[in-house]
């Protein structure tokens, strides 16, 4: 919740506590979670090099203890391009997310590692054949409808305004907002949250 608030701070001590918790009771699944947490927060405060290393150590336990293609492994993987693409090794972050996205489509995820995956998935296109984002776009949209996610719905359509923005489109990208309905959706986050 701290980290949806946009309190970054405030959202570390609770997920540091989660992982030592989990650590003395040698979950190293549960703390696996928590770690993908620490980094997503890390990575959101913009310390690049720390996200890296949080998910480096994951990366290398899943490896051990769970097998370097397994699901967890992927949701890492989608966590690792994230954080790849914003140091700006784009091709790294492809290259992780070529096997990782199709397991994750395939298998079983959560929203949040969902939106990892896409987000970078979709900058990525962005960064080197942006005439084939909408198909990332639409990958995103499939896996929401499968997934019976709402949330990534909405955030597809964010991501396509966002796109339209991109390439200069601005009254398309209005059209698009005001279809989409997030105009709304950003009158009741200012309400409810009023940090944004």
């Amino acid at each position: 919740e701290y980290c949806e608030c946009g309190w970054l701070e405030r959202a570390l001590e609770p997920v540091r506590r989660a992982r030592a918790h989990h650590q003395a009771l040698h979950s190293k699944y549960g703390d696996l979670f928590a770690c993908f947490l620490e980094a997503r927060v890390v990575l959101a405060q913009g310390r690049l090099e720390e996200a890296r290393a949080l998910l480096d150590g994951a990366a290398a336990t899943i490896h051990e203890a769970y097998g370097p293609r397994s699901d967890l492994a992927a949701n890492c993987a989608a966590h690792l391009a994230e954080v790849r693409f914003e140091q700006g090794e784009v091709g790294e972050a492809i290259e992780l997310l070529e096997w990782a996205l199709p397991h994750m489509e395939r298998s079983d995820g959560w929203f949040e590692v969902y939106a990892s995956a896409f987000r970078a998935a979709i900058q990525a296109t962005l960064a080197t054949q942006p005439d084939r984002v909408g198909e990332v776009i639409e990958r995103m949209r499939a896996t929401a409808r499968r997934r019976h996610l709402v949330q990534l719905g909405l955030l597809a359509d964010v991501h396509e305004v966002e796109c339209s923005i991109h390439a200069g489109r601005i009254s398309e990208a209005l059209a698009r907002a005001t279809a989409s309905g997030l105009a709304a959706l950003a009158a009741a986050m200012r309400e409810e949250f009023p940090v944004y």
